[in-house]
């Protein structure tokens, strides 16, 4: 009677064995499927930031033709880190005044700042070349 309960107890452990083995096997199929799940979720917040910020770019352009009067040209225009650097030239300094009060007036130009302003008298028709700074906050 305790062999043939020694045989049963050992072929329970073999299956038990054999059944840890399969349950092992898919416990690691588990957790390379909630990695993989991990990686995509990862991957879409990635794609939802680039999409959120493409709109951005034209806000910004929208807003910004709004407000350049007639009167002047952009010649350069830089954004970093939410820092707006525009350079141009106008045919007045009241021009470069207008451009500055249009940004601020619009409500989506902040800390406009005049960096630089002069004329140039080389040209036969005097211009006013300037460099002027602000955050755009659309």
């Amino acid at each position: 009677m305790l062999i043939s309960t020694q045989a049963t107890l050992t072929e329970d452990i073999d299956r038990a064995q054999k059944d840890l083995a399969l349950l092992k096997a898919q416990i690691g199929q588990e957790s390379k499927i909630r990695d993989l799940a991990n990686e995509l979720r990862k991957r879409v917040d990635v794609i939802e930031a680039i999409t959120k910020a493409q709109g951005r770019p034209i806000i910004l352009a929208e807003a910004f033709a709004g407000v350049i009067p007639s009167d002047l040209w952009i010649t350069g225009f830089e954004e970093r880190g939410g820092q707006i650097k525009v350079s141009g030239s106008a045919f007045s300094p009241t021009a470069v005044a207008d451009f500055m009060s249009n940004l601020r007036a619009s409500g989506k130009f902040k800390d406009v700042d005049l960096v630089v302003s002069r004329r140039d008298l080389a040209r036969p028709l005097p211009l006013v070349t300037f460099e002027v700074t602000c955050r755009f906050e659309g």
